[in-house]
């Protein structure tokens, strides 16, 4: 083979290593978030989530407040004592999806998506929003993020 042949085939194997190397990014940060356990918030894939030591309810709550407090409209809201689905949307037309899962009788999962591919800023001051409406004893100063 020529050196100019070599230098092409070293190139391609290269990018298919790099692009199988990155589709599986999102695999290992998922496992990394699942084993870090209540208070951390992992932003993936276009999800901010945490694991807060509330029951659904409370944090449902907290949610609704932290919305109008923002000015957004809520534009459905379904919930009961285990899950909770909460869709707003910005001035800017902008969506936001909210959904808390129990899971267990003092804990609930969070999950704030804003936009079709996800806007991590945004996300963020809506979750520091949410915090606020939070009973006192879920503050997480533990909190880290990834």
């Amino acid at each position: 083979m020529t050196i100019m042949k070599k230098t092409l085939l070293r190139l391609l194997i290269g990018v298919v290593l790099v692009v199988m190397l990155a589709s599986q990014m999102g695999c290992v940060a998922a496992a990394v978030g699942a084993a870090a356990g209540a208070g951390t918030v992992v932003y993936i894939k276009g999800n901010l989530e945490e694991t807060i030591g509330q029951p659904t309810p409370t944090v449902h709550r907290a949610v609704i407040a932290s919305l109008r407090d923002l000015k957004v409209p809520i534009l459905e809201d379904q919930n009961d004592q285990m899950n909770a689905k909460v869709k707003s949307q910005f001035a800017d037309n902008t969506h936001i999806w909210i959904n808390v899962d129990s899971i267990s009788a003092t804990a609930s999962k969070l999950s704030i998506r804003v936009g079709t591919f996800g806007e991590e800023y945004r996300s963020r001051q809506i979750l520091d929003r949410i915090h606020r409406y939070l009973p006192s004893s879920t503050s997480s100063t533990s909190r880290s993020t990834m």
